[in-house]
């Protein structure tokens, strides 16, 4: 096993935390596609129903409640999701990563004067 310094250790647990992020927000994505599609169904007045239909088909485009269709829209639900979930967790640290930096910077020029 190779040895890894600290730069290449923080990148590979950046990456891992994006990765993981990107799976549990296609994870819950897809849970929630199967609860709405479940819920679309059960809805007895007609007009709800295909109201329901037309917005799952503008939110997950090829979707239909066929077999292919179903799975199609919820393989898009969890792309969606594994993409909204690393965005998140990369945004927040470029967010976070540039409030301590600025923090530091701050600090130094505080101490140094």
């Amino acid at each position: 096993m190779t040895n890894l310094d600290d730069s290449q250790q923080i990148k590979f647990m950046n990456k891992t935390k994006i990765t993981n992020a990107g799976y549990v927000g296609g994870l819950f994505v897809a849970a929630f596609f199967l609860v709405c599609s479940v819920w679309g169904m059960l809805l007895s007045a007609p007009e709800l129903k295909e109201l329901h239909l037309n917005l799952l088909r503008l939110a997950f485009p090829g979707f239909g409640f066929t077999f292919l269709g179903y799975v199609l829209g919820l393989a898009e639900a969890f792309v969606y999701g594994w993409l909204g979930g690393a965005f998140v967790v990369w945004l927040c640290e470029k967010l976070c990563v540039a409030r301590d930096k600025r923090k530091e910077v701050l600090n130094s020029n505080n101490g140094s004067s």
